[in-house]
């Protein structure tokens, strides 16, 4: 590590401390690239959850297909503002939780998710319609999760 690099430094300080910052922190390129991670975890996750979702597989592949999307979406602007891709590797979710504790997560998540995209709406400004869009989606998705939920309370 280069002490003179402020970046660096701050980067290590962050870790001692344990405060790294949150992705509305970040310059809106290293928040893209997090938002694009969030979102390609999401699709593996929703592909790895309809294995054990029987009636509501088709609900969670839909969703895993609109994460993709998303990261798409994402990575688009990215390549946009940069002129670089921005590849990430696809990794496959193991589930490690039981179902209804994994629905309980991604519901939470999702509602995270859609007030982080909001926020970024209000950062950055001249993204407004595409992270207002995102949030929509994520209200949805939770919406989604809720609605499997009772189902499955239901029964």
């Amino acid at each position: 590590m280069n002490p003179y690099d402020p970046v660096a430094v701050q980067a290590v300080w962050n870790r001692v401390h344990n405060t790294e910052p949150t992705t509305l922190e970040l310059p809106l390129e290293e928040a893209l690239q997090s938002f694009i991670d969030d979102e390609r975890v999401n699709s593996s996750t929703y592909i790895a959850l309809a294995r054990k979702a029987g009636r509501h597989a088709s609900a969670l592949r839909a969703m895993a297909v609109e994460e993709s999307g998303h990261a798409r979406r994402l990575a688009a602007l990215y390549y946009l503002l940069t002129g670089r891709e921005y590849l990430t590797r696809a990794r496959e979710m193991k589930m490690r939780r039981s179902f209804r504790e994994e629905l309980r997560l991604r519901y939470n998540e999702k509602l995270r998710s859609g007030q982080s995209y909001r926020q970024a709406a209000e950062r950055w400004q001249e993204q407004e319609p595409l992270f207002h869009s995102l949030a929509r989606d994520e209200q949805r998705h939770a919406e989604i999760f809720h609605g499997i939920m009772q189902n499955l309370l239901q029964r």
